[in-house]
């Protein structure tokens, strides 16, 4: 009896120690999924911006807002040079707001018209050649395959984001097939 109570205590000991690992890894995976998912968010808003540049500018006001609201978050999720690239693109928007504005005047003149859809025709080709360049300023801060000690689980769906995104930004057409989970054996 007494050597079953000797071995009880460092039993119990080792017990809580994996548990406590345990729960350390499921929380230090929550925060490596949680900052993906909120620097995923950002990067589709602004994936979402300058597409609507190109493509749908009545949803500019909508966007232009919701830009501007997280703009900071984009700092302290991500680094100064992509806070940087953000402030960028989004001074860039408001000149294109405001010439867009001028264009619709009817009243704007015919020599001030031509200058402004100039610069027009300019933005919509810097707007057009930002999105496949995003991938190499945001795909550091979305990559999978450099995360320590993610679950297979929480791998694969975070890599099928990944395989559906990275080939758009890249130009590449969508993968014809997403990455399967691993089969296991029960």
């Amino acid at each position: 009896m007494e050597i079953f109570l000797a071995l009880a205590g460092p039993a119990v000991a080792a017990a809580a120690a994996y548990i406590a690992f345990a729960q350390f890894v499921t929380a230090r995976t929550k925060t490596k999924v949680d900052l993906f998912d909120r620097r995923f968010a950002l990067f589709n808003m602004l994936w979402g911006y300058l597409s609507a540049q190109v493509l749908d500018p009545d949803r500019l006001p909508e966007l232009e807002a919701e830009l501007n609201h997280n703009q900071h978050k984009f700092l302290f999720l991500f680094d100064q040079a992509v806070a940087d690239y953000v402030e960028k693109v989004r001074s860039r928007g408001v000149k294109t707001m405001i010439n867009r504005r001028i264009a619709a005047n009817p009243s704007t003149l015919p020599d001030r018209m031509q200058a402004v859809q100039q610069e027009l025709s300019v933005d919509i080709v810097w707007y057009s050649d930002q999105v496949p360049g995003l991938a190499g300023r945001f795909g550091r801060f979305l990559l999978i395959e450099e995360w320590d000690g993610v679950p297979e689980s929480v791998r694969h769906r975070l890599k099928r984001t990944e395989a559906l995104l990275l080939p758009k930004l890249n130009g590449d057409p969508a993968p014809a097939t997403l990455p399967q989970p691993a089969s296991s054996s029960h």
